[in-house]
């Protein structure tokens, strides 16, 4: 199970190679960094109250550290800073659970047993469903602080649902928030001390 954990983790990394920088007229200026999070319609209202969680405490942990600047939940009459939108979101329901079950059972045993017999010991066509839980981000920093550099950077997080209770289902997902976070935090952070 570590081995799918591990590939999972690595895949957010590796799906969100482009990163936010601030601009280079901003980066010794910003002392205070908003950070605003909105869900969009088709995201899963389970994630919500988690997120919004694991949101307050990587805010806490990052500011319990010395860093170039601090970070806050974005007030409604402030500026924009840093923005993430959960754009998208599944958390696999009990259902979707069994089939993949049901499906990979026939998949990996049932298929390749009859497959083998009907061909005489020629072929074997095997099949499997794992369901996944998933989360879409987009992330971006206002026009005023990235500059020229601003885009929005997309990118998953996933983990694996077939196998695992759903409490430890939605504390990898929060895991993969956090750490995709604090990750764009502590590259923000590295930018402003890169003169």
């Amino acid at each position: 199970m570590k081995p799918l954990i591990i590939l999972t983790i690595s895949l957010v990394f590796l799906s969100s190679c482009a990163t936010l920088h601030f601009s280079a007229e901003k980066k010794a200026t910003v002392k205070d960094l908003s950070i605003d999070w909105t869900f969009s319609k088709s995201v899963d209202r389970e994630y919500i109250p988690n997120i919004d969680s694991v949101m307050t405490v990587v805010i806490a942990n990052y500011n319990s550290h010395s860093h170039s600047f601090k970070v806050h939940k974005k007030l409604a009459t402030e500026p924009e800073g840093l923005t993430i939108n959960f754009s998208r979101g599944k958390f696999t329901g009990d259902g979707e659970i069994t089939a993949s079950y049901l499906v990979s059972a026939i998949g990996l045993i049932a298929a390749p047993i009859t497959m083998y017999s009907a061909s005489n010991g020629q072929g074997i066509v095997f099949f499997w469903y794992f369901a996944t839980d998933h989360i879409r981000l987009k992330t971006s920093l206002s026009p005023e602080l990235a500059g020229n550099n601003g885009k929005t950077v997309v990118s998953f997080i996933e983990t694996g649902a077939t196998f695992s209770r759903k409490s430890a289902r939605m504390d990898r997902m929060c895991n993969g928030v956090n750490n995709y976070v604090s990750s764009i935090l502590k590259k923000l952070d590295g930018s402003t001390e890169s003169e």
